[in-house]
């Protein structure tokens, strides 16, 4: 759940979705299979 101030600004975050653990990550735009 993702929740703001009433009277804040809105704004976009990017976030992976990881399905295997059920969570999100911040977005990362070069990923390669080593992991770095």
């Amino acid at each position: 759940i993702v929740s703001k101030q009433r009277n804040g600004p809105t704004g976009t975050v990017r976030l992976t979705f990881l399905g295997e653990y059920t969570r999100f990550e911040s977005f990362v735009r070069d990923f390669d299979d080593r992991g770095f």
